[in-house]
């Protein structure tokens, strides 16, 4: 064997996302973006990233379940984000997560973020736009959340001996490039 490519997520990583940060832009505070942000996800797809916003919901108290859900449509690869639909305290909120610039796509007139997103990225973290609005075609950037993954204990040690028996170790993900090169890095991949 001469290339190992290996995967990112849960082989290199824990697989294990906490909340890292809520950065607000149009969102009141960290705590209404985080609420924002639970309100786009679903804990019956049992998908990591939804599962840790939602711990991280309700961990801080941040309470998203007083609003009535209309509707719900799942994180889409195809589209790269999730949205929900609420009433909440007696009328209609739309509520999107998903990759930054798909976020961006939906909204007319999105805020520039990024270099933001990009600042965020590089500290390894997957970073997540989340827009609200009254209505489908009129969301507006709530802020940025940004979730952590860190490296398992043995992933630097298997890679190091890997590569001293000759092995090429190409790491694969479809974190955005600042990401990768980051938890690249924490594990002795380079290139």
């Amino acid at each position: 064997m001469d290339v190992l490519c290996t995967d990112k997520t849960g082989t290199l990583t824990e697989n294990r996302l906490t909340l890292a940060q809520a950065r607000p832009i149009a969102a009141r505070s960290a705590d209404e973006l985080l609420r924002l942000a639970a309100m786009a996800s679903d804990p019956a797809t049992q998908d990591p990233i939804d599962m840790a916003i939602l711990a991280s919901a309700n961990t801080q108290g941040s309470e998203y379940r007083g609003a009535d859900r209309l509707g719900f449509e799942p994180f889409d690869p195809a589209t790269r984000y999730a949205v929900g639909h609420y009433r909440d305290v007696g009328r209609e909120l739309w509520v999107a997560k998903g990759a930054p610039s798909a976020i961006c796509a939906l909204i007319a007139q999105p805020p520039e973020i990024a270099a933001l997103s990009e600042e965020l990225a590089a500290g390894g973290n997957r970073v997540l736009a989340v827009a609200s609005g009254p209505s489908r075609d009129g969301l507006t950037m709530a802020g940025l959340i940004t979730l952590d993954d860190p490296p398992r204990a043995d992933s630097a040690d298997l890679v190091a001996g890997l590569q001293a028996l000759g092995v090429r170790v190409i790491m694969v993900t479809g974190d955005n490039a600042a990401t990768a090169r980051h938890v690249a890095a924490q594990v002795g991949i380079d290139g």
